[in-house]
């Protein structure tokens, strides 16, 4: 054999050494070798909550210059950080819970009542605190805000007149 067969040789070994570690590279990196791609898990069922009861339902109050709150109930206790609202003129509002409404939240103003209109919505994305339900429709609520009624006092003398 001559030098010129052996280096032939070397170099057609070196080459085929090189292909199979680039093969080798590629189906590693394609998920095709080594470790077998993990078996994605099958997302978890969220089930719809059941319609809200809302105190008060939409309309003409005369609560202005009040804190009175919104009371609105599921079917299960609803996580108060996924409640998201904004109304029409703009109020901040605070989302409570109440120990005598486990499955409720009151949506109460930070800031008293004026008199007027408003439309408050509370998008869609409520969900249940154990995260197996969720509310995605907007709840929209539109009020009246009118100012309360002044008492009507009956003044008596004594002695009659």
């Amino acid at each position: 054999m001559k030098i010129s067969d052996l280096i032939k040789n070397k170099k057609i070994l070196i080459v085929g050494v090189i292909i199979l570690i680039v093969v080798a590279l590629l189906l590693i990196f394609n998920g095709r070798g080594g470790a077998p791609a993990p078996t994605p898990s099958p997302a978890p069922t969220i089930s719809p909550l059941g319609e809200p009861r809302i105190s008060p339902i939409s309309g003409a109050f005369a609560v202005a210059g009040t804190l009175n709150g919104i009371t609105i109930e599921f079917d299960k206790p609803v996580d108060t950080s996924t409640v998201r609202l904004k109304s029409i003129p703009s109020l901040t509002f605070m989302v409570t819970t109440r120990k005598d409404i486990p499955n409720g939240i009151v949506v109460s103003p930070q800031t008293p009542w004026e008199k007027g209109s408003y439309t408050i919505t509370l998008e869609g994305g409520i969900f249940s605190v154990d995260k197996k339900s969720a509310y995605n429709n907007d709840i929209v609520l539109k009020y009246t805000i009118t100012t309360p009624p002044l008492p009507d006092y009956k003044y008596e003398r004594p002695g009659g007149i």
